[in-house]
């Protein structure tokens, strides 16, 4: 993990080229600011999430919450998670 100090300048702050390089983000591109209620910030890149998956997977049949919910454990328990995408 790597740290840096950086100030806020007019309600800017200007991110480090190595954290740029690290999100593989350029200029404007978006940026998603994730806060925790224990204070930590986490910047990520938007989407790839679970629901960005949404009507990808064509079914046979209708499934059932409690189905696609276990499908989601099923995942997670194997190691899979929403941040790894």
């Amino acid at each position: 993990m790597m740290g840096e100090t950086v100030r806020i300048k007019a309600g800017t702050i200007t991110l480090p080229e190595a954290v740029l390089k690290t999100l593989g983000l350029g200029e404007g591109d978006a940026v998603e600011i994730v806060t925790s209620e224990t204070g930590v910030v986490e910047l990520r890149r938007p989407g790839g999430g679970f629901k960005d998956l949404r009507g990808v997977i064509k079914l046979e049949r209708p499934i059932s919450g409690d189905e696609l919910d276990q499908w989601i454990r099923d995942a997670r328990n194997a190691g899979y998670r929403e941040d790894d995408v």
